[in-house]
């Protein structure tokens, strides 16, 4: 079983280091309207948290749904945001017809502009970062959570000790070496 340091070491490495990091420099830092790259990377982040809170639930569809349902605020519910934005923006970089993602609007987020259902960037990161402290604040207590934790990161062949800034490679394999923000 995984001991608190090592899922702290992962909380302030990957996920605020490197994912709600770069997302919060997309979102909040540039002028640049990058409304379809934030959206898109904010529903991968879902789907990774989706992974952490049931790795071995299938489809995927219904794992992404639940994750929202379970750490996301209300608001997040049946929107069909599976089929209308994450399917979108990763599988054709737009999100699907009768969806929009507007670039600081913050109150058109989740409200219906000219009959699309309209996300704003900047609140997606805040409310993904919202999520991940949910289901974080759960993995403290929940042993099924810390169970399906573990079985994530030895699926992914994490590396989770302070010190080591990597999801460990395969020997002798240096193309896989990780990304690493600041380098």
């Amino acid at each position: 079983m995984l001991d608190d340091s090592e899922i702290d070491f992962f909380f302030r490495t990957y996920i605020e280091g490197w994912m709600l990091k770069s997302l919060r420099y997309c979102a909040c830092v540039t002028d640049e309207n990058l409304s379809f790259v934030v959206a898109a990377s904010v529903f991968n982040a879902v789907d990774f948290l989706s992974l952490l809170w049931e790795p071995k639930r299938k489809p995927d569809k219904d794992r992404f749904e639940g994750c929202l349902i379970k750490f996301f605020k209300p608001k997040y519910k049946a929107k069909n945001l599976y089929d209308h934005y994450r399917s979108g923006l990763n599988h054709e970089y737009f999100p699907k017809q009768g969806s929009a993602v507007a670039w600081n609007k913050p109150e058109a987020h989740l409200q219906l502009e000219n009959g699309a259902l309209c996300l704003n960037a900047q609140d997606l990161v805040a409310d993904l970062a919202e999520a991940f402290g949910n289901y974080r604040k759960e993995l403290q207590s929940e042993e099924y959570l810390r169970n399906n934790f573990e079985i994530r990161a030895k699926q992914l062949g994490w590396v989770l000790k302070p010190g080591v800034l990597a999801v460990s490679a395969e020997p002798n394999n240096s193309s896989s070496a990780p990304y690493s923000p600041g380098r």
